[in-house]
């Protein structure tokens, strides 16, 4: 039974415009360039059917040659294994979605760059497949996919990137943060490492010696320690960013926070105004958790930072995450 409309009508050029319009805008960009009211309804159900879920890419071009197709695209980071997935996504959709009709007039292979910075270069990843095997990304069949088509660089080339951050609350709240924004990171080769309790300069010595590449974040009261050791030239491998705001826990806002403590201890009664009378008066964040549960120890348990990190990270990836952090998970991702 075919689930699909048919595009059957439509010369190879529309066909790829509408290809290239849906990889950027969606099923709404359909919309746009569509007479969608000369479509049944039944198939108007299928086409937002088929396009349920596409992720957006910068695609810059869609080409036609002699047999094939090929498509650049502008990636959004530099991470290797996230490219190969937009270059995997981006075939399944045109194999998906036009193949056929592109094999009744000739194409029968098709190519994804992914342009470095926006322009052609040796450095740029690409892969060329025939569109009978593009077709196995759908059948969940990856590996084959990969192992029979062109492939300019190597799968594994991507390092393995060290997220250097303070302490256990970050480590439980970044991992939640990177898989909202589509990044797992033992899948991106990305490894959590807290620092805190460990001396930053013989570390960043040691992942010079081993030739690690890292992403350290560090609170605000540490800005005069890693502007010493950057002059001192110790991150040659890697990058830093200083939290502009103090800690992790002051990117939470009074609200969101007075419904996390909430949910893992119902009734504790902290309230908006009593953070932000603290936090006027220097205290950071965490410390005024801290001594909240302290006051009030008999009552309730302070669940622990990795918990209340898992918590606010989950609310932050339903409800928007702060743009400073999300910078530093694009600035790790950045990192090939």
């Amino acid at each position: 039974m075919n689930d699909k409309v048919s595009f059957g009508s439509f010369g190879i050029d529309q066909i790829l415009n509408v290809a290239k319009v849906a990889l950027i805008k969606g099923f709404q960009g359909i919309e746009e360039i569509l007479d969608t009211s000369k479509l049944t309804d039944k198939e108007l159900v299928m086409l937002s059917k088929q396009f349920q879920g596409i992720k957006k890419y910068d695609v810059k071009s869609i080409t036609l040659g002699e047999g094939g197709i090929f498509i650049r695209y502008i990636p959004k980071v530099e991470n290797k294994i996230a490219i190969y997935s937009d270059i995997c996504q981006i075939m399944a959709f045109i194999t998906s979605f036009a193949g056929e009709e592109l094999k009744k007039v000739g194409v029968h292979s098709i190519g994804v760059e992914a342009m470095k910075g926006g322009k052609k270069s040796s450095d740029n990843i690409y892969i060329v497949s025939t569109i009978n095997v593009a077709e196995e990304i759908g059948k969940g069949n990856i590996v084959y996919w990969l192992k029979n088509s062109i492939v300019n660089e190597p799968y594994t080339a991507q390092k393995e990137v060290l997220l250097l951050v303070e302490g256990t609350t970050e480590v439980n709240a970044y991992p939640v943060l990177f898989k909202s924004m589509g990044y797992p990171i033992t899948a991106h080769r990305i490894k959590m490492f807290p620092y805190s309790e460990q001396n930053l300069k013989t570390v960043l010595s040691i992942l010079e010696f081993k030739k690690e590449c890292y992403y350290l974040v560090c609170d605000k009261d540490k800005s005069a320690e890693i502007m010493n050791l950057d002059r001192r030239g110790c991150f040659e491998l890697g990058s830093y960013h200083i939290l502009e705001k103090g800690e992790f826990e002051d990117y939470i806002e009074p609200e969101i926070l007075v419904k996390v403590l909430e949910k893992l201890n119902p009734k504790i009664g902290i309230t908006i105004e009593y953070i932000e009378t603290h936090r006027k008066k220097g205290k950071s964040t965490s410390k005024i958790i801290q001594d909240y549960y302290y006051q009030f120890g008999e009552h309730y348990k302070f669940p622990g930072k990795p918990k209340l990190g898992e918590e606010i990270a989950h609310f932050w990836a339903q409800n928007g995450i702060p743009e400073e952090i999300e910078d530093i998970i694009i600035g790790v991702m950045n990192i090939s």
